[in-house]
């Protein structure tokens, strides 16, 4: 339905979209008194109700209307006539705007629920940093402005062909490193705390775990010709059984 869908449409799309994923979150604010927790510091035991706050915020639902929100974007760029390329505000504004609110937050200036601030904030910024970023690097010169040059460094495309792996294997290993219930059985408790004075060390072993993990996950799994065999051979037969 999206290839028959105008830009004036899609932008309506984009609001409605983020208006149902906002809905939810508001009602968990206001029914917990919940507008000002920092979720990522609070512990389960401290937050009024940790259940309805994972099934907020883990529920599939929101975020397939998130990925639909990506979806819509996509093809709102897709529509750029020809002689339109390259014509768009500067991708850095937005990019500012969510290091700016990452910043604030963590001084405490910004005391607004993770969710809210997801919700109201940080996705429309990075909709549009994307959605600018791409018209700015598809138009005239636009290999060599300053953000499409920087991002496609070596470094910046080898992490980027990883991202999904890195998406796949952070959680789990957070949970081992820091759940208290898992750490506590692995290592005895967890290897690292958070600090009101800045990042403890630890989170850089973390994150070097993150990308090891990552790059054999892409290495091994992802890029494996086995894999590709077996997953063509499973979709033909789920395709199969479905429609005979």
């Amino acid at each position: 339905c999206w290839h028959y869908k105008k830009k004036s449409e899609l932008r309506r799309t984009l609001v409605f979209l983020g208006v149902l994923c906002l809905l939810p979150r508001l009602g968990y604010s206001d029914d917990l008194h919940a507008w000002d927790i920092s979720e990522g510091t609070l512990s389960a035991k401290k937050h009024p109700n940790y259940m309805l706050f994972n099934a907020v915020r883990f529920s599939p639902f929101l975020a397939s209307l998130e990925v639909l929100m990506g979806a819509a974007a996509c093809r709102l760029v897709m529509l750029d006539k020809e002689q339109d390329s390259g014509k768009t505000a500067s991708p850095i504004w937005p990019l500012i705007g969510m290091l700016s609110i990452i910043g604030l937050r963590a001084q405490g200036i910004i005391t607004v629920n993770d969710m809210l601030v997801r919700t109201i904030a940080f996705i429309p910024l990075w909709i549009v940093f994307l959605m600018r970023l791409h018209r700015q690097s598809t138009g005239p010169g636009g290999a060599q402005k300053m953000l499409p040059k920087l991002l496609c460094r070596p470094t910046l495309l080898f992490l980027g062909g990883i991202s999904f792996p890195i998406f796949i294997v952070h959680g789990p290993v957070g949970q081992v490193f820091f759940k208290k219930a898992v750490a506590k059985k692995l290592w005895g408790g967890m290897l690292a705390q958070p600090r009101p004075d800045g990042i403890h060390w630890f989170f850089g072993v973390y994150w070097a775990v993150v990308l090891l993990m990552a790059i054999l996950l892409q290495k091994c799994f992802v890029e494996s010709s086995r894999v590709k065999e077996a997953s063509k051979r499973l979709q033909v037969a789920i395709i199969g059984r479905f429609v005979g």
